[in-house]
């Protein structure tokens, strides 16, 4: 196959990363019920660098390799390219478009994220360095996997307008608890 253009500078925002986050909880609401928090359908788009081991590689084959998510992937991950959700450096690219170094991938998702417990994170204590929480059960900390907006980190820069939060320990999806949160990444260690 053929190598991807080059990618355009400063075009792709990690979905992480603090201006991110702030748009897009203005996008959504909570839908919440008296046992469930719900986040209605909405459409993600996953960015990647291309790491080392990918460059050659067409992007069909490591997608349909490294991220084998469907029953079949492979036939997925040729949709995707051909509907342009499945993108190279921000262009649509030909399934059999080989990586190069500096390429950056984006897939662009319909998400249904699983609903979690509706019971309110409890702000117990905060000051200029830590904020402590009451976690409740099912509620994932931070986003990964099945999760983005139904979780700890979500609801706090939500509903309470804290961003740049730092995990100091963790605390499994479904347990609750007390957790611990540096303001900073300093107050986190």
């Amino acid at each position: 196959g053929k190598g991807a253009k080059k990618p355009p500078e400063n075009k792709y925002v990690h979905p992480a990363s603090t201006a991110s986050w702030q748009a897009e909880v203005k996008e959504f609401d909570f839908v919440c019920t008296d046992t469930l928090r719900v986040v209605p359908p909405y459409h993600f788009t996953f960015g990647t660098s291309i790491k080392a081991r990918w460059i050659g590689r067409p992007v069909l084959e490591i997608f349909s390799q490294e991220f084998p998510y469907f029953d079949d992937s492979p036939a997925y991950y040729r949709e995707a390219m051909a509907l342009g959700r499945l993108r190279v450096n921000g262009e649509e690219a030909p399934a059999d478009v080989c990586c190069r170094d500096g390429d950056v991938i984006t897939h662009k998702v319909h998400r249904h994220e699983p609903p979690i417990s509706s019971v309110k994170v409890g702000v117990l204590h905060t000051s200029e360095e830590l904020l402590v929480v009451d976690k409740p059960p099912s509620v994932p900390v931070h986003p990964g996997g099945r999760y983005r907006r139904n979780t700890l980190l979500a609801i706090l820069a939500k509903e309470h307008g804290l961003f740049d939060l730092h995990t100091v320990h963790r605390l499994d999806r479904l347990t609750s608890g007390v957790m611990l949160l540096g303001r900073t990444k300093q107050a986190a260690e």
